[in-house]
Parts: C-alpha cells; sequence; structure tokens
C-alpha cells in the first residue's frame, strides 16, 4: 500500500510512479480527504490530487506487493540452488560411471586376450572373437570421445560452484523477507540474474528431474497432495533411469559375451 502524506498547498501536483498493477492508497493530512481524479494502469499509475496536495511525500512504497516479490524471488533461488546442487550430483555420477565403463572394457578385453592365449572358454576360438574384440575397441575408443566431449568433471564443479554461490545469495536475502525494500529487491534480483549468466554454459545441462527433485525437497514452498509427491518421485526415478540406463545396457551387453566366450552356445539360442 502506499501511504502518502500530504501538505496543504494552493497547487495542483501530479504524482507519477511506474508500476505494473495499480495500487491501493491512502492519503493522510488532508481533511476531508482528497480525492483521486485518475489512476492510468496501462504503463504509468498517476494521481492528480486537487486541494491541498503535497510538497512531501512519504512513500511506504509498494511494500506489500515488494514483500511478495522478495518472498518469491527467495523461492526461486532456493529451488535453482537445489536444483544445481541435485544435478552437480548427478554429473559427478556420470564422471564415475563412465570411467568406470571403460576400465570394465579394457579389463573384458584384456581377459579375452587371456583366455585366447591359454585356450580357455568353449567359443574362445569361435570366428566371431575377432568381431567381438574390435567391437569392443572401437566402444572405448567412441566412449573416450564422449566423455571427453560432454566433460561431466567440469560441469559437475561448475553447477557445484554456481549452487554454492546461490546459497550464499540466499543467506543474505534472508534478514530482509519481512522489511525488504524495492531497492533492496532489485539488487537481490541482479545478483541473481549475474550469478546465472556466470555459469549459462553450465544450464544448458539442466535435467527436469533435477527440478522436480527440488521441488520435493522445498515443501514449504510447494505443497503437493500424496498422490501428487508419490506420481512426482515415481516420474523422477523413471528419469533418472533412462539418464543412467546407458551404462547397465553396456554392462549386459560385454557380460553376456563374456559369457557366451566362456561356458558356450546356451546363453544365444
Amino acid at each position: 500500500m502506499y501511504l502518502v502524506t500530504l501538505v496543504n498547498t494552493a497547487e495542483l501536483v501530479k504524482i507519477t510512479v511506474p508500476m505494473r498493477r495499480p495500487p491501493s492508497f491512502r492519503l493522510v493530512g488532508v481533511e476531508p480527504p482528497t480525492p483521486i481524479n485518475s489512476l492510468d494502469t496501462r504503463r504509468l499509475s498517476s494521481i492528480e490530487v486537487n486541494g491541498g496536495v503535497a510538497i512531501g511525500i512519504k512513500y511506504i512504497g509498494l511494500k506489500l506487493k515488494k514483500e511478495a516479490d522478495l518472498l518469491n524471488l527467495y523461492k526461486k533461488v532456493d529451488a535453482t540452488s537445489k536444483m544445481r546442487f541435485h544435478s552437480s550430483r548427478r554429473l559427478k555420477l556420470h564422471t564415475r560411471l563412465s570411467t568406470a565403463t571403460i576400465v570394465f572394457i579394457s579389463l573384458v578385453l584384456i581377459l579375452i586376450a587371456l583366455m585366447q592365449a591359454y585356450s580357455l572358454g568353449v567359443n574362445i576360438h569361435s570366428r566371431h572373437l575377432a568381431l567381438i574384440q574390435v567391437f569392443s575397441s572401437i566402444t572405448v575408443l567412441v566412449y573416450s570421445l564422449l566423455i571427453d566431449k560432454n566433460g561431466f568433471s567440469s560441469l559437475s564443479e561448475r553447477m557445484y560452484s554456481c549452487a554454492s554461490r546461490l546459497g550464499e545469495l540466499k543467506q543474505k536475502m534472508y534478514p530482509f523477507l519481512e522489511s525488504g525494500t524495492p531497492e533492496q529487491y532489485a539488487g537481490f534480483r541482479d545478483e541473481y540474474h549475474e550469478i546465472l549468466k556466470l555459469y549459462e554454459a553450465a544450464a544448458i545441462n539442466d535435467f527436469n528431474a533435477d527440478y522436480m527433485r527440488a521441488q520435493l525437497d522445498m515443501p514449504e514452498n510447494y505443497k503437493f497432495s500424496l498422490h501428487v509427491k508419490a506420481w512426482l518421485k515415481t516420474k523422477v526415478a523413471f528419469m533418472y533411469i533412462l539418464n543412467f540406463s546407458q551404462y547397465f545396457v553396456i554392462l549386459v551387453i560385454f557380460g553376456w559375451l563374456l559369457y557366451w566366450l566362456w561356458f558356450g552356445p546356451a546363453v544365444i539360442t
């Protein structure tokens, strides 16, 4: 609410305040209360006061609206921070699993070479052995190139740094949630956008399931019913399974190839 304190003069004064929505006004200092003749609510809010109006205007201004905006901004910063933390952990797990996958395939190649040298395994002298070895070597090469291109490790670090800085911004905002001014709101908003711009390249890897996890971690801001919460948890689990399914597929393929070489054709019908 605007609290406008009026001082009696004989002049006509127009007070122009840029805003998106019309505020509510309470005029103090004029008896009887001064009427508001016009209010442009499209781009500017203009107040024309006739009679005794205003050389001193005191704005306790936009307080309710800006408090709501500051709370919304705090909620947005909190959600983004939690989402980036989840993204950092997910990318770090990708780094570990990718490395483990390359090590696993390399060990399979070494084991096949040893089996061939010592004639171990039912199908070790199969004509398909050369195809398996070439396929495994190409898989290691392609997977190594993909890991280098994706840069999971560096992206994970950038996501973590972004989340840490957003966490610091949250701590700065918290004391002003109830008493923040428009200037403080603008400063916090600009700082939030500066942080996002600084880590814009990392944001390309935003994953929708990370945002859902952040929402589930904020029950005070996102109030879901039990069945909606259960559905979101199921959806998050499904999306994470799909995101990491490549490692399981490679494990199964090479596990079956190794089993077939050792124990025979009974596995492949």
